[in-house]
């Protein structure tokens, strides 16, 4: 079995890249990276990754593939690059060069809530771009909830947040109906264990919503944050916070929040987690103890 991994530079597709190695040794496992961030002094490039651009190069250089895993894609845009061309322009790469590779099966990794909020630039593109693979017939869009991966974008931002309150002597001012917003994320380990499930036995499900086995909010995090320290969280009227989130923050420091991850705070992220145990034949992990870990 031939097994490319678009992306395996990334937090999820390296993770992806490395226990497949490990857990299939007779299969021929490529994972490709753009090479921007292989530019470390001259850097060894791991063994079984590929400088490959999907945008650019020849896709006959990555031979016969029987299973395609895409976990290329972005949560905030760039002055070089949009939702649209990262997301739906790969899809429309892979749907063209399919057949140059051998037809393979194609796992989409999405993301959970693609297709139900329009309005949010980064899902509504995901849809599109699940769409559109679809449309081969040979195709398995897995939509996870948030990944829980060491030192993530979510903890990092939590992080931020205890960081303001404890400065601010334990009040913390939040967007009102922010605290309420509840995720149901998901270990690294036990979606690598349903992308391996997956290439052994295609499902027959055309989408996988994939969730852990808790529903947490964001007030659960931040207390969990605080580690028992008092944290009195003072509410804030949205369209007093929107206006300089949307004209000031998200302009001018994009790195601490884009407009879309701010609209995504205030969006339930849960789903039912019976397709993962389907699947895979076991249940998802607990991940109050990454976030006791990653938090504290």
């Amino acid at each position: 079995m031939n097994i490319v991994i678009l992306g395996a530079n990334g937090q999820l597709g390296h993770a992806f890249f490395q226990m497949l190695r490990q857990t299939l040794p007779m299969a021929h496992v490529v994972g490709t990276t753009r090479g921007s961030s292989l530019s470390n002094g001259g850097a060894k490039i791991e063994e079984g990754l590929l400088i490959f651009n999907p945008f650019h190069d020849d896709w006959k250089n990555l031979g016969k593939v029987d299973v395609l895993i895409n976990c290329i894609g972005q949560i905030r845009e760039t002055r070089d690059t949009s939702f649209e061309h990262i997301h739906l322009g790969l899809a429309q790469k892979i749907l063209t060069n399919s057949p140059t590779i051998g037809n393979p099966y194609i796992l989409q990794v999405s993301a959970l809530g693609a297709g139900k909020h329009a309005d949010i630039r980064f899902l509504a593109t995901k849809a599109e771009a699940d769409r559109v693979l679809l449309t081969s017939g040979r195709a398995c869009i897995i939509r996870p909830s948030i990944v829980c991966t060491p030192n993530t974008m979510l903890v990092q931002k939590l992080r931020l947040l205890h960081a303001i309150g404890s400065a601010s002597l334990g009040y913390l001012p939040t967007p009102k109906g922010f605290l309420e917003t509840c995720i149901q994320p998901i270990m690294i380990s036990d979606l690598c264990a349903l992308i391996l499930a997956c290439c052994q036995r295609f499902p027959d499900q055309k989408i996988l919503e994939v969730a852990g086995p808790d529903a947490i909010s964001f007030k659960e995090l931040l207390k969990i944050a605080a580690n028992g320290q008092k944290m009195n969280f003072v509410e804030v009227p949205r369209p007093v916070v929107t206006p300089s989130v949307k004209y000031f923050v998200a302009p001018l420091l994009p790195g601490i929040l884009s407009y879309d991850q701010y609209q995504l705070l205030f969006r339930d992220n849960v789903s039912d987690a019976r397709h993962f145990s389907e699947i895979t034949g076991v249940e998802p992990e607990s991940t109050f103890p990454f976030w006791k870990r990653e938090l504290h």
